[in-house]
């Protein structure tokens, strides 16, 4: 847990409801750099809500540029290792060279392709 990205989701997410509670479990899930790995159920199970309606909310979260969602390697945090999971890192309260510090430089990102500046421009369009 990281209580310092639960404190920047509290202090900043623009957001209310089953939404705010849900970044809340994803920040409280955080390593320092507000990167979790959690599985959809355990998100659904937290959050008493259906894993249908969590898939949503997760979605709503990204399109708000609230949550960057990366496709990795199940081993993320926990598991052995065997099939795909997702990463989720909590963007809340971060400024842009704050995101792309961490987009650059997180050790999950190494084995993803993907843009930091490109991706940190969609999340910085998303939270205007």
């Amino acid at each position: 847990m990281s209580a310092a990205v639960l404190r920047r989701v509290i202090d900043h997410a623009p957001i209310r409801d089953s939404t705010y509670l849900v970044l809340l479990i994803l920040a409280h899930e955080s390593d320092t750099c507000g990167a979790s790995g959690p599985t959809i159920a355990t998100i659904a199970g937290r959050s008493r809500l259906s894993e249908r309606q969590t898939q949503r909310v997760l979605r709503k979260l990204e399109s708000k540029g609230q949550l960057f969602v990366v496709r990795c390697r199940r081993d993320f945090g926990r598991g052995n290792g065997i099939g795909q999971g997702y990463a989720y890192y909590v963007t809340s309260g971060l400024n842009r060279d704050q995101m792309l510090d961490t987009l650059r430089t997180h050790p999950l990102l190494k084995h993803v392709k993907h843009s930091p500046e490109r991706d940190v421009a969609k999340i910085v369009e998303r939270q205007l």
